[in-house]
């Protein structure tokens, strides 16, 4: 249950640390302005909203577990193509699957915590779990960081590459969660 409540810092992480750097890479790197900005923040937004009633429609989903890694590997990518891309409208479309994979990891997460933990510390697990959304704003130092010495393409890129490289050290370090 810690682990999963700790896999929960992953899209908090990487999402804080990659919207802390997209005014910069929406000026210098995509070259467009506070419009240009705000749709590359509309399509996360509308991502999380398909993710959500994707996710609602299909109700008590099987293969949590399954979900969960490959939202979470998806996720990875999809930060580290944003990072990588240069054209607005790539990154666009990269920042909707970012959003429905972030959304999706997130949430299902969140549906595991809840299917493991028993009645009697569900409130302290989940005040626990939402500790982690707080953490999750390090990333931004961490990202600035990084980018001061990598500039801000690679540190998104090595975000993601992070994200991708937990989730899937978790994948074979855990081999429950393809059970769950």
């Amino acid at each position: 249950v810690l682990i999963q409540v700790l896999l929960y810092l992953i899209p908090w992480f990487s999402s804080f640390s990659m919207q802390s750097l997209m005014p910069i890479f929406a000026l210098d790197i995509l070259k467009v302005d506070a419009r240009g900005y705000g749709w590359l923040l509309t399509a996360l937004g509308l991502g999380s909203v398909i993710s959500l009633v994707g996710l609602a429609s299909i109700g008590n989903y099987i293969h949590k577990g399954m979900i969960l890694i490959i939202s979470g590997v998806l996720l990875g990518l999809f930060t580290a193509g944003f990072g990588a891309s240069q054209s607005f409208l790539l990154s666009l479309i990269l920042q909707v699957f970012y959003g429905i994979m972030s959304n999706t990891f997130s949430t299902v997460n969140t549906a595991v915590v809840q299917e493991l933990i028993p009645d009697s510390v569900r409130g302290r697990i989940m005040s626990f779990r939402e500790i982690t959304m707080a953490l999750g704003t390090g990333g931004s130092l961490l990202a600035g960081f990084m980018a001061e010495f990598t500039g801000v393409r690679l540190a998104i890129m090595l975000l993601g590459l992070f994200s991708l490289v937990v989730t899937l050290s978790l994948y074979w370090a855990l081999p429950h969660l393809k059970k769950i």
